[in-house]
């Protein structure tokens, strides 16, 4: 039975109420890559994708890589496009013969070793309310030598990538997803981005309870997860990470 969809914490629409998001997934068969595939893109509420994604990777292999994707802040972004303006302004000067480096983008990501999937499964248990409701973090996980693929975004869509369809489909029946057809989704809707630290009241009796969950706090839970799962930062220019993109 379909439950009603609910925004992760981290996620705030700033706009109308309009358009109305509900739980929902699609598929597609992408038979012009290789290896070809299909790929699910589901919306589940956040009252649901704690469990959902605990299931999901379950479905890979006992051997995986880990994602972590951290946003970088509206502010962050301003002051580099205005620290990149100066250096661009800079290296116009026909005497300096540096040449401009492409800008940022907008998630750093961190990627592991092979881990074994319980090592995954541990730090999801620990770490999984913090990831679904911070609207600051991606979080994932692949099968090095195949498509399997699980990934959760900063807008907590949560993207599957299968050869087998019927797993997925099985996982998505359990729950009580049905399949849309250009469903709206929270990029439809006005929104911002916010991290758990933020989503607090200034009520003191609530400051004081959030001192004791620090576990909460990006800066806290993020460090954690890279030592435990031992990963590397991936760095990627703007220009690289979207040149991926439409490889894919």
């Amino acid at each position: 039975m379909p439950w009603e969809y609910v925004l992760p914490a981290g996620l705030v629409r700033t706009g109308p109420a309009e358009p109305l998001i509900g739980e929902a997934y699609e598929v597609q068969w992408r038979d012009d890559e290789d290896p070809p595939h299909y790929f699910f893109w589901v919306q589940a509420g956040a009252l649901r994708l704690e469990r959902f994604i605990e299931e999901a990777f379950r479905l890979l292999p006992v051997r995986v890589q880990v994602v972590l994707e951290l946003r970088r802040s509206d502010d962050d972004l301003v002051a580099e496009l205005s620290a990149d303006a100066t250096a661009d302004a800079t290296l116009d000067d026909p005497d300096d013969d540096r040449t401009a480096e492409p800008g940022a983008p907008p998630q750093v990501r961190w990627i592991s070793a092979v881990v074994s999937r319980d090592r995954l499964l541990r730090v999801w248990k620990e770490h999984g309310p913090a990831l679904v409701h911070d609207g600051m973090t991606g979080f994932g996980a692949y099968d090095p030598d195949s498509v399997l693929e699980v990934f959760m975004d900063d807008h907590k869509l949560v993207s599957l990538f299968a050869s087998d369809p019927a797993p997925v489909e099985e996982l998505l029946r359990r729950h009580g997803i049905q399949e849309g057809r250009a469903f709206p989704t929270i990029l439809d809707a006005e929104h911002e981005h916010l991290p758990l630290s933020v989503v607090r009241t200034a009520d003191p009796q609530a400051r004081r309870a959030w001192g004791r969950r620090r576990a909460l706090d990006v800066e806290v839970f993020a460090p954690a997860i890279q030592a435990a799962l031992g990963m590397r930062r991936q760095d990627l220019t703007f220009d690289a990470e979207h040149a991926d993109d439409e490889a894919e």
